[in-house]
């Protein structure tokens, strides 16, 4: 159960890599935005009574924004703030938006070096990078506007707290008796609509981990429209998981891939024209419509400067050959291009 909140947005932050500068524009805009953030002051000790204010703050905080910085995994306090908003995240699920300050998700995921810990604090902190690194958050380049920036978080965040704010308005008509049993009687009949819409075969699936998955080229559409994409669906509070651009490809597609193409309500392929020439994609793509298969999982096929009979047909813009493999394998990729070429789509054509 969420705590009352006492702000809107606690910050989590390296002090000596961005107080000064980043991180202190971005309070100035929150407060010019009307954006309630708590600011720890850093010129107090810290010890355990700071903690226990800085635990509180948290909890009462609607939303958690984690600065993370090249000197962030540094320092013991950050690790332990870190811990403290994940915890928050499972529990309370308070909303958490990561910020990649010129750090990469996976330099966070794998910190060249961390402080020295106590019994099982090394694991709990890698854990917790791991998983915040994992959340959709927003990344700042270096050939970036730091100003730019800061506004869309200010933006992202803004969508984070009206939804959190209308979840805690359900929260409180929930406590009146009379309207808990009206929840409950909406309950009972949407489950009743979405087993008719989907059959009870859904009751068989997997948990869902992510509501979306997204299989792209990268060299076609990661610095455009599929990054776009990512920070509207993150922007809707729609979980998605999102492939880490730096991962070594190899022949096969791993099995943290396999298993976040499992546990994820909808697929999203992003057919664009080099979609075909990646082993990669084409793995990623017969593994996504087996789970449409096997656990009817949605999945939405996006066509991108190409159209569905280019996909079908394999010519056009989608005609480059497909990657050098056995043939049994290529027989597998035509059919799954076949198959999601029929599905029902959206096509975003050039403009003229």
């Amino acid at each position: 159960m969420a705590l009352l909140a006492s702000h809107d947005v606690f910050v989590s932050f390296r002090g000596e890599d961005t107080r000064t500068n980043f991180t202190d524009h971005l309070f100035a805009a929150l407060e010019r935005k009307g954006i309630r953030a708590y600011r720890d002051d850093y010129d107090l000790e810290r010890g355990e009574t700071i903690w226990k204010e800085l635990d509180k703050a948290i909890e009462r905080s609607r939303v958690a924004v984690i600065v993370f910085s090249k000197n962030y995994a540094c320092s013991k306090w950050c690790l332990k703030e870190l811990v403290k908003i994940m915890e928050c995240r499972t529990k309370l699920k308070q909303k958490v938006l990561p910020v990649f300050y010129l750090v990469s998700a996976s330099e966070v995921r794998a910190p060249k070096s961390l402080p020295e810990g106590r019994g099982n604090e090394l694991k709990t902190w890698r854990f917790a990078l791991t998983d915040a690194a994992n959340v959709a958050g927003l990344a700042l380049k270096p050939d970036r506007s730091e100003a730019n920036f800061i506004e869309e978080i200010v933006e992202s965040i803004s969508q984070k707290l009206k939804k959190a704010k209308k979840r805690a308005c359900c929260a409180a008509c929930a406590c009146s008796k009379k309207c808990a049993l009206v929840f409950s009687d909406l309950c009972v009949a949407c489950a009743f609509d979405f087993m008719a819409c989907f059959g009870l075969s859904w009751l068989c699936t997997p948990t869902w981990k992510h509501d979306v998955f997204v299989s792209f080229r990268g060299e076609d559409t990661r610095n455009n429209f599929t990054n776009y994409l990512y920070t509207a669906l993150d922007r809707e509070g729609i979980k998605t998981y999102r492939d880490d651009i730096s991962l070594p490809k190899g022949e096969e597609i791993g099995p943290e891939l396999v298993k976040a193409i499992e546990t994820s309500k909808v697929a999203v392929i992003v057919l664009s024209k080099n979609y075909a020439t990646s082993k990669w994609c084409l793995d990623e793509l017969v593994k996504i419509l087996k789970c449409k298969r096997r656990f009817n999982q949605k999945v939405l096929p996006i066509f991108y400067h190409v159209t569905p009979s280019d996909v079908r047909a394999h010519k056009g813009e989608f005609g480059n050959a497909f990657p050098n493999c056995k043939r049994k394998k290529v027989r597998r990729w035509e059919a799954a291009l076949k198959e999601a070429a029929n599905l029902a789509g959206s096509v975003f054509k050039r403009n003229g």
